[in-house]
């Protein structure tokens, strides 16, 4: 079951949804890459995205050309 991410919520609950949502799926399974995932402020990495897109479980466009067609992202975590 995926966890929901409700609106109006801080980057720390946003990241530990994520972090939740990544174990549940089966993919963060060691202590160490959870730690991680727990510890990286990932919004800190899209500047100019809101706190909810860039907790997404989903690459992140950060880069479009002149006719809006993206270029570039960030990975999916």
């Amino acid at each position: 079951m995926e966890t929901a991410v409700t609106p109006a919520t801080g980057p720390a609950e946003l990241r530990e949804a994520l972090v939740t949502r990544l174990i549940d799926s089966g993919h963060l399974r060691t202590p160490k890459a959870i730690a991680a995932f727990r510890n990286t402020e990932r919004h800190l990495f899209l500047p100019g995205v809101d706190l909810q897109t860039a907790y997404v479980d989903d690459a992140v466009p950060i880069k479009h050309d002149e006719t809006g067609e993206m270029i570039s992202c960030i990975s999916a975590p």
